[in-house]
């Protein structure tokens, strides 16, 4: 039995920060639109000299010839939030970049929890 592959037919987001009048596709590396929403300064660990979180919205773009299941699998995958950890060591030494990517509802209960812990450790809670 083969598998139906479908045409799929992307479009940039409003907000897409990967594309501009000369880019219009996503490479396979970055197959979605993303806008950066924020960086927040971590306390960096011992051997760190500065560690960050930047915040992206992303959506998929998924524009080629894709099983249905692969379709949604790129939908999945690539909607939602992503965290990107960013940590420099040594003199301008970069680390690898780590990715952590969330629906959006997860997002929102992150965002809730974070709220409600820094509320507890500044004398907040009822």
């Amino acid at each position: 039995m083969t598998e139906n592959i479908i045409n799929y037919v992307a479009h940039h987001t409003p907000w897409c920060n990967n594309h501009d009048a000369e880019f219009t596709l996503h490479t396979e590396e970055e197959p979605f639109c993303d806008k950066q929403v924020h960086c927040t300064v971590l306390i960096p660990p011992e051997g760190v000299k500065r560690e960050r979180f930047w915040v992206y919205a992303n959506q998929a773009f998924t524009h080629g010839r894709f099983t249905v299941e692969e379709y949604l699998a790129r939908e999945a995958r690539y909607g939602g939030v992503q965290l990107l950890l960013d940590q420099w060591v040594g003199k301008g030494g970069v680390n690898e970049d780590r990715s952590f990517r969330m629906t959006s509802s997860e997002a929102r209960s992150l965002a809730a929890a974070l709220i409600r812990a820094a509320d507890i450790q500044q004398g907040l809670d009822r």
